[in-house]
């Protein structure tokens, strides 16, 4: 009897040790972040980090989100309004153990006074693919979702898989460009997973000297770079078509002269996520179906 009352109370003494078993990973500023167990209470200024939260099944730890996470499944979690500035009393009115945050927020006043009321702070980066599976493993292992962060990460990499390969085989054989925006132009540089989209999709960047995620560039500098294909990003106000034939030094491009301009959804594309597979999967068959330019 008194082995076995031994044996239970090892077990117990286990069970607790695991269940208080810190959590430590390394965020996007490469710094450690350490729970001492999974953050049932979680805010979050990263519309795409709380996207990833939603599709991991965190959905009911997030307390705190801001004014551009619209979707039905977060509603009842607080609006702290913009994620560059959020409303600090309404954030920490939900009593966060974690909050989830830009890298480039790192020295931020108010990111500051959050961590000396004791919050946990994880900052992101999601630059391109990379740093985003690192995000979602470490988001996962913070929110005590380690094993739907893995089954997440796996498929994202199965489905991008015949892409990456296909790259490695052929490499991309046209240009494109990214159109962030038109009145005073923004592109996605090479180093954004955007662009990296785009290289897996079959486009490979005309300007490749730049360094820069989004950088402005010049009009003169699209003309020169003559991009066999343009993407554009398709938002109310933006130009279609029809339109870049119509304005002064867009319209004598080549690729829209000849029709290849291909329009994506810029809110997805926008927002670094799990969907990102299928991104690159529908622009790669509208740059199949793309007559070879001339």
């Amino acid at each position: 009897m008194r082995g076995a009352c031994a044996v239970a109370a090892m077990l117990a003494s286990f069970a607790t040790r695991v269940q208080t078993q810190s959590l430590t990973v390394r965020d996007g500023a490469g710094q450690l972040v350490t729970l001492r167990a999974p953050a049932m209470r979680i805010a979050s200024v990263v519309p795409s980090a709380t996207d990833l939260l939603v599709a991991l099944g965190a959905r009911d730890q997030l307390v705190a989100r801001t004014r551009y996470d619209t979707a039905r499944a977060v509603r009842g979690a607080v609006d702290v309004g913009g994620g560059l500035d959020p409303d600090l009393e309404r954030l920490l009115s939900a009593r966060p153990a974690l909050l989830v945050a830009w890298r480039s927020q790192a020295s931020v006043p108010w990111l500051a006074r959050v961590r000396e009321r004791g919050v946990a702070i994880y900052l992101v980066d999601t630059r391109d693919t990379a740093t985003f599976l690192a995000s979602v493993e470490a988001l996962g292992t913070l929110a005590g979702r380690r094993a739907e962060a893995t089954r997440a990460r796996d498929a994202y990499r199965a489905a991008l898989a015949p892409f990456v390969a296909r790259q490695r085989a052929a490499g991309a054989t046209r240009t494109g460009l990214y159109i962030v925006g038109t009145d005073g132009v923004f592109i996605a540089g090479p180093p954004s997973f955007v662009a990296q989209g785009l290289a897996l999709a079959g486009l490979r960047s005309p300007l490749a000297g730049i360094t820069q995620d989004f950088p402005a560039i010049s009009l003169e500098q699209v003309i020169a770079s003559d991009p066999d294909v343009l993407v554009l990003p398709w938002h109310r106000g933006a130009p279609r078509l029809a339109e870049l034939r119509s304005m002064a030094g867009w319209r004598g491009l080549r690729a829209v002269r000849e029709g290849r301009v291909l329009e994506v959804d810029g809110d997805a594309w926008s927002r670094p996520g799990l969907h990102f597979p299928q991104l690159v999967r529908s622009l790669a068959s509208a740059v199949d179906s793309l007559s070879r330019p001339r």
